[in-house]
């Protein structure tokens, strides 16, 4: 292989994974799946029977759609000669040709065995190093998914992907230069802590102290001698014993230190459930958690759950004329409110999880007879798929200015000016536009294509990282029918998980807390982007406001208008030269009003224009 091109992907697998291990608090649909083929399989092996037997066909569906439709793994098998890749390519034919759940359990076998996760890493290498020399294979896609797929084990395995991040990218910044040792040092570093018989790994010594009793000592000392051994045969703790002296009982363990973090979120977990020992027994046990030996821990048992965020659902209660609303949409606006206080009133986020689901029903589903799920994803998709594009351009833009410095108050004055002094050059009024507008036009518009950043830097990112970033962004608007049909296919999975753990909290009573964890900031935003929406049309299209199931009818209308207009947009606005032409991408008129394409995130700097 040509070295610059050697050069160039390794320079790129730097910038991207990092990247996609910064913790931006944004939401992305564009990049890759939100929920990997580990995480699906193993929710299917996980969940209760009662509630895989309801679910089977959906997380079948979901998985068989990511191999055919989303996934390049079994599209580069042919060009793989990786020997620890052949597990997984075989677990991926089977169930994409069978399309049964049979595979499904053989499946998660290999994507949580750390052979194949060595095969991604060493796969990652073959494709840098030696290229997959196939028509229309995008190498940089395949490394974005066999990046996502390497952090989706690490998460599975329990690191914390803020220390991963943390350590690689001081690495970066030490030496951004010399690109080589730096890909040298990730990887290396990757298989290390990947390894879970990675002798290497420091051990924390740890104890549990707990006040006993005649009475309770064989219950008690049962019950944590269970947790203990079910950490032990996860390979999580080693050397696991226990002594007795005089009314307290002792159980000594070595915790594996895989990172900083993860040390404190096993002991906060056995908090937890010895907390929940003495609330369900009554028993006053007193534990005392122990670690380097003397050190005692302190449980972090607050959960602190954020109220949603709906200003236009505020706004509506205060300019609203109640006079001018019939009694049953007022009705529905009181269920609606009761809904989000009792949300607010929350401080459990199994709770929390299910109030928002039943928030999303109470809007989306309007018969008994209805299939929720089905009509929840029925309703709900037009909305995102009517905000999809802000929301690329919005993530992209963020990421911009992270890229630019480390102050983002100035970085993001910087790069809106150069943005604007790009259009004005071009003869294109910014007057009257909102920041948002203009980065759209700056983004789509022909003359500005591939000169983007002509004779403008980025402190922490390469120019040609950027300008791959930017142009895929563009092809994502080029594209835009693909697009918002990879998006249905990605809310549709989405929800269907979410599902799977409303009938699991519900049903079982059983928490599954990876998914509670990977799912609750994207109920919580789908459930704010909804409200502001309904909340808008309502405050804004007539004195006499739609009732829900009216307003999803007129949605729903919109979007199949809004997905027709998009066919040619960009192709026709460049070819008559009409740059503003491109804003009816983030400004279309539908038959119910839209809130304004802005960025708020920047406050002040943003335009303001209603």
């Amino acid at each position: 292989m040509n070295d610059q091109k050697q050069i160039e992907k390794t320079k790129y697998f730097n910038e991207r994974f990092l990247q996609m291990l910064r913790s931006n608090g944004d939401i992305e649909f564009n990049n890759f799946p939100i929920c990997g083929l580990l995480e699906l399989s193993r929710q299917f092996v996980s969940m209760p029977p009662a509630v895989r037997e309801l679910s089977a066909e959906y997380l079948k569906g979901s998985i068989t759609q990511i191999i055919e439709h989303s996934s390049l793994l079994l599209k580069s098998a042919n060009y793989i000669p990786v020997k620890e890749m052949k597990p997984l390519f075989t677990a991926l034919t089977l169930i994409n040709e069978l399309k049964t759940t049979t595979y499904i359990p053989n499946l998660f076998e290999v994507l949580s065995n750390y052979n194949s996760y060595l095969g991604l890493i060493k796969t990652i290498q073959y494709v840098i190093n030696k290229g997959i020399n196939a028509k229309d294979f995008d190498e940089y896609s395949f490394i974005d998914e066999l990046i996502c797929s390497v952090v989706e084990y690490l998460e599975y395995r329990g690191n914390a992907i803020a220390e991963v991040y943390a350590i690689c990218n001081n690495w970066f910044r030490q030496d951004p230069v010399n690109t080589q040792e730096v890909f040298r040092k990730i990887i290396m570093h990757l298989k290390e802590i990947g390894n879970p018989n990675n002798n290497k790994l420091a051990s924390v010594k740890c104890s549990i102290t707990i006040e006993i009793s005649d009475l309770n000592l064989k219950n008690i000392s049962s019950f944590v001698r269970k947790i203990l051994r079910m950490y032990e045969e996860q390979k999580r703790i080693s050397l696991f014993r226990s002594r007795r002296l005089g009314n307290k009982i002792i159980f000594y363990f070595s915790l594996n230190k895989i990172d900083g973090l993860y040390v404190d979120r096993v002991l906060n977990d056995l908090s937890e459930k010895l907390l929940a020992y003495e609330e369900r027994t009554r028993e006053i046990i007193q534990p005392v958690i122990r670690k380097d030996g003397k050190k005692i821990f302190k449980a972090n048992n607050k959960k602190i759950i954020d109220s949603v965020k709906i200003k236009h659902f505020d706004s509506l209660w205060k300019s609203t004329d109640f006079n001018e609303v019939n009694s049953y949409v007022c009705d529905e606006l009181f269920r609606l409110n009761e809904w989000v206080q009792t949300l607010n009133k929350s401080n459990d986020k199994r709770t929390s999880f299910l109030i928002l689901w039943s928030i999303m029903e109470f809007m989306m589903v309007h018969s008994v007879h209805d299939n929720k799920v089905e009509s929840v994803c029925r309703n709900f998709i037009p909305y995102m798929g009517l905000f999809y594009f802000r929301k690329i351009n919005k993530t992209f833009f963020k990421k911009l200015i992270a890229l630019y410095g480390e102050d983002y108050k100035e970085s993001s004055k910087v790069l809106f000016e150069y943005v604007s002094s790009k259009l004005n050059s071009s003869g294109i009024d910014v007057n009257n536009l909102t920041i948002a507008d203009q980065s759209c036009i700056f983004l789509l518009y022909k003359n500005f294509k591939k000169k983007w950043w002509d004779g403008f830097s980025f402190s922490l990112a390469s120019s040609e990282f950027v300008e791959r970033q930017t142009l895929r962004t563009f092809s994502q608007f080029e594209h835009a029918g693909k697009s918002l049909i990879q998006l249905e296919h990605i809310l549709n999975n989405d929800i269907k998980q979410m599902y799977r753990l409303r009938n699991m909290l519900a049903h079982s009573g059983v928490n599954d807390s990876k998914i509670l964890d990977n799912t609750y900031s994207r109920l919580k935003y789908y459930v704010e982007t909804i409200i502001n929406a309904i909340s808008y049309s309502w405050l804004h299209d007539s004195q006499t406001p739609k009732t829900l199931i009216e307003i999803n009818d007129h949605k729903r209308v919109d979007y199949n208008l809004y997905k027709n207009s998009l066919k040619s947009v960009i192709a026709v606005t460049n070819s008559q030269d009409k740059p503003l032409e491109l804003l009816r991408i983030m400004r279309f008129k539908g038959t119910t009003a839209i809130p304004p394409n802005r960025f708020s995130f920047l406050g002040g700097l943003e335009i303001s224009i209603d």
